[in-house]
């Protein structure tokens, strides 16, 4: 059927909700008779059945919970270089993204290799950020993170054709 790129910018796997929701929706897709590929962070645990790729170890990097962290900038710089190799070499059909961090990735990803983009994020990332005192509510970092947000929001893409696998069940 199809060839999904899926980015999971995450220490991925680890037994929590947004890895769990990752590993259901990549089985389903196999199930369907798609083929993903998982592009993810260094840190994690590998599951049997799944292609995962990940980005070279950076060694002051541990941090396994859920959360913001600076770093994660270099992590996701890492991640999307990944990602576009992944993508010339597996040429897929659909750049499935999760989390916002991902998205930004896929949308640039799908500037380079014209793919529909998908993605899934689970609630709000200046939420987030905001919950973790990452910053003040009102900063100008909170205020350019919800501009980012909305725009993100606006960016995702699907064909009617992909659209079927993603929609249905």
């Amino acid at each position: 059927m199809f060839k999904i790129l899926m980015i999971a910018p995450t220490p991925f796997f680890a037994d929590r909700g947004c890895h769990v929701r990752i590993y259901e929706e990549t089985r389903e897709l196999e199930r369907q008779g798609n083929r993903v590929q998982l592009c993810t962070y260094f840190l994690g645990s590998d599951i049997s059945g799944l292609t995962i790729h990940r980005i070279r170890r950076v060694p002051f990097y541990h941090k396994m919970e859920a959360g913001p962290s600076y770093t994660k900038l270099i992590l996701d710089t890492m991640l999307g270089k990944k990602a576009l190799e992944l993508a010339r070499r597996f040429k897929p059909d659909i750049i499935h993204a999760h989390l916002h961090e991902g998205c930004l990735l896929g949308v640039f990803l799908k500037k380079l290799i014209p793919r529909p983009l998908v993605f899934d994020y689970q609630g709000s990332l200046s939420e987030e950020a905001l919950a973790h005192g990452f910053f003040p509510p009102n900063s100008m970092r909170h205020r350019a993170l919800v501009c980012m947000e909305k725009w993100l929001n606006q960016a995702r893409t699907l064909s009617s054709q992909a659209r079927n696998i993603f929609m249905t069940r």
